[in-house]
């Protein structure tokens, strides 16, 4: 089993592309690595991102308060009907995933998102 880095806290969010359905839940859990696309775990301020690089699982941190707002976009992506219910069901009210996209600059000046990952649902 994956399990997550221990600085993970326990009431962060839960979101896993799997083999077979969509998670989203509060409170990481342990992920079966056959079963698994790639999965975050998110607290509002930082975003850890399991997934596979040179077929090894690798966890990859991103902390807001560590880079330059100015090359940060906030984006609201609409959750599903069936995610919206689920979230309902435990009487949490959260229409939206909330993305950080970091901006980078290529030589000619040009913006690129260099990285998206999500950091809190609204």
């Amino acid at each position: 089993m994956l399990n997550w880095p221990s600085d993970v806290p326990d009431d962060a969010w839960f979101l896993a592309y799997t083999h077979s359905e969509l998670l989203v839940k509060k409170g990481p859990e342990p992920l079966h690595p056959a079963k698994l696309y790639e999965a975050w775990a998110f607290d509002g301020k930082s975003s850890w991102h399991l997934w596979q690089r040179d077929d090894q699982w690798v966890c990859t941190r991103y902390d807001s308060d560590s880079v330059d707002k100015k090359r940060v976009l906030e984006e609201r992506q609409i959750l599903s009907d069936t995610v919206v219910r689920k979230l309902a069901d435990e009487q949490i009210n959260a229409r939206y995933l909330m993305i950080h996209e970091l901006i980078d600059f290529d030589d000619d000046g040009q913006a690129y998102i260099a990285y998206s990952c999500p950091i809190n649902l609204a």
